[in-house]
């Protein structure tokens, strides 16, 4: 049976601070602000939370299975703070408790008509709701009014069946401007693939709110590693789907250590994780700062890169920063940023470094791939570093001691040539990045790659002499194979390296045969360089 005992109206206090900031709202808001209503049903200790949304009617509707309110709560609730509100920091369930201003509920208010709100606390029958005229609160011009005066109908009323239950309903109906502009997708940015920009407004609001929500990782793994405020869960369905936390990397480069990291009062936990190629969507990139487990902003790079410097595999970074403790009294109003401290500042050079040293160890790593890859490339010369068996030994030794397992097999010699002999064109160099192993095929010789001369196979090696006073300046027969000169002046073009590596052995083969005499060989060596002179 339900009885109407009271009709009140109420009024909301607001700072004006808060008034500046949702006066500046647009579309690009509005996934924040619903982001807010939820987390004010995690502060409330929920474990369940249904989001669901009907265009048709203009209806959005939240809907949680927290604590609920009483009108004294609701009567704290009305009261929006520029500076921290006096709350106990733990919930009860032991959640680091979110809200501390008090401008969550707000946050909707340039997007909706009408905010209607409904609840119950366990053990009472009392029912509380108020329905606040948030188009009342607007000038034309979507600028914010004094809106201390403007007042809330609302009540109360008893209910014996609920006496079990608690909830908190919050229904926002009839779409503003800018609302109707993100479900009309204006924000849609055509040719922009790879990008939340490109994804239709139910599938932009879900990627926002796994984004920044308190909800956990489909993988164990990394909520292991991130951890957990209690053992209450906080499932989060939106249109009938359950939420997970958004993850774009599985193979993690990076953790803190024992507990969690600590830079003065500030503690946190966090990961670097990368696929070894761009993160997709682009908008995964770089580090997402969490505070109390929710986030704040866009993913981060803490500037890097402002100095001038490119870093070319940045982009193959993600990862998340979940700060515990040390934040929160420098969190601003808008809670998309963190004021100035000292150890703030340190806590970003802490990721610019981590950062910088992860981008730049996947250049190395990619490099020495394609060192490999270059090296065991059937008849083809890219670098000479893919000739140098003592820098490949050098680098595979580098990656031995970040603790990479090297194995070491002998060349086949199981292919056939035109010429009649045989040969091995797998890679010299196999990188596993997920296993962290690299195995190494090795020849029998010095010699450490192959390439096709007409109908012949010809082993080639690297060293180094003065070409100046040589007579076979730029390379030499050694037992069964050619000795390249690393000091020879055009093979240091990149480009046409492999070019003027076959015109040479070409030229060192008709001479050793006979084909050529010793004037004519050395005439043609100085006639080449003196010709291509602008190549190096």
């Amino acid at each position: 049976m339900t009885v109407q005992e009271e009709i009140w109206p109420k009024k909301i206090s607001v700072d004006k601070r808060i008034v500046e900031i949702l006066s500046g709202s647009t579309y690009q808001n509005f996934p924040k602000a619903l982001k807010e209503i939820i987390t004010n049903s995690y502060d409330a200790d929920a474990s369940n939370v249904k989001v669901t949304i009907d265009l048709k009617n203009e209806i959005i509707t939240v809907e949680d299975n927290g604590l609920g309110m009483s009108e004294s709560d609701l009567d704290f609730y009305f009261r929006i703070a520029g500076k921290t509100r006096e709350k106990e920091a733990l919930t009860i369930s032991g959640r680091r408790r979110i809200g501390k201003f008090g401008v969550g509920f707000m946050s909707v208010f340039p997007f909706c008509k009408y905010y209607n709100i409904e609840s119950t606390k366990r053990g009472s029958e009392e029912i509380i709701f108020a329905n606040i005229p948030c188009s009342q609160y607007f000038t034309v011009e979507q600028k914010l009014k004094d809106v201390n005066e403007i007042p809330i109908p609302g009540g109360r009323r008893t209910d014996s069946t609920v006496k079990n239950q608690q909830y908190t309903i919050v229904k926002l109906s009839g779409f503003t401007k800018i609302t109707n502009a993100f479900f009309n997708q204006a924000y849609y940015v055509k040719g922009r693939r790879g990008t939340k920009l490109n994804y239709d407004a139910s599938k932009l609001l879900s990627w926002e709110f796994s984004e920044d929500l308190p909800i956990e990782f489909k993988d164990k793994k990394l909520n292991e590693i991130l951890g957990s405020d209690t053992s209450l869960p906080f499932n989060v369905i939106f249109n009938k789907e359950k939420l997970v936390r958004n993850v774009y990397a599985t193979h993690i480069l990076d953790t803190h250590e024992k507990e969690f990291q600590k830079i003065g009062k500030i503690k946190f936990k966090f990961f670097i994780a990368t696929n070894y190629e761009p993160i997709n969507p682009s908008d995964g990139r770089y580090l997402k700062i969490r505070n109390l487990n929710v986030g704040v902003g866009e993913r981060e790079t803490f500037d890097i890169g402002l100095d001038g410097r490119v870093y070319a595999r940045l982009a193959h970074l993600t990862g998340e920063v979940n700060v515990f403790e040390g934040l929160n009294d420098l969190i601003t109003v808008s809670r998309d940023n963190f004021n100035f401290s000292s150890e703030f500042e340190e806590f970003k050079e802490f990721f610019r470094s981590k950062l910088r040293h992860w981008a730049n160890e996947l250049d190395k790593l990619a490099d020495f791939e394609k060192l490999g890859q270059d090296a065991g490339k059937e008849n083809r010369v890219k670098s000479l570093s893919s000739l140098d068996k003592k820098n490949i030994n050098e680098r595979i030794k580098g990656f031995e001691q970040k603790g990479y397992k090297v194995n070491t097999v002998k060349r086949k010699q199981d292919k056939e040539t035109s010429g009649g002999g045989k040969y091995q064109d797998s890679p010299t160099i196999k990188v596993d990045k997920t296993k962290r192993e690299i195995t190494v095929t090795e020849s029998e010789d010095d010699f450490i790659k192959e390439i096709h001369i007409g109908k012949r196979r010809i082993k080639l090696n690297i060293d180094e002499w003065d070409f100046e006073k040589e007579d076979f300046s730029a390379c030499k027969i050694k037992g069964n194979g050619i000795v390249i000169n690393k000091n020879y002046p055009l093979f240091s073009d990149k480009k046409f390296v492999d070019v003027f590596i076959k015109m040479h052995c070409i030229l060192l083969l008709k001479y050793d045969s006979g084909s050529m005499t010793k004037k004519s060989y050395f005439d043609l060596q100085k006639d080449i360089l003196d010709t291509f002179s602008d190549y190096y």
